[in-house]
């Protein structure tokens, strides 16, 4: 029973945490280098819309909250779906020693 993954709720919560971390980490990663290379490369129009829309308005809030709702989904899918589909692939947490 020692440095054993064991299957449960904690696992599986630990599981969807991890992959929010990577997926998060790489979707935040994204929109920050299209907003950079907009505001570096784009035309002094597109440089005032960018600006604007960055630091007022509605639209910032709801490319947050669906980027979030989007992580989450993404997240959720493995250890819930997935595992079911692949249940020899064992359990999504990972093993502490």
């Amino acid at each position: 029973m020692r440095n054993a993954v064991l299957p449960g709720p904690s696992c599986t919560l630990q599981g969807i945490l991890v992959e929010c971390g990577d997926v998060a980490s790489s979707l935040w990663s994204f929109v920050i280098a299209a907003h950079t290379f907009i505001l570096l490369a784009g035309g002094p129009r597109m440089k005032a819309w960018v600006s604007e829309k960055g630091t007022s308005g509605k639209a910032r809030w709801i490319l947050c909250i669906g980027i979030w709702l989007s992580v989450v989904f993404l997240a959720v899918i493995g250890p819930l779906l997935i595992r079911r589909l692949y249940p020899e692939n064992g359990p999504f947490c990972i093993s502490v020693l």
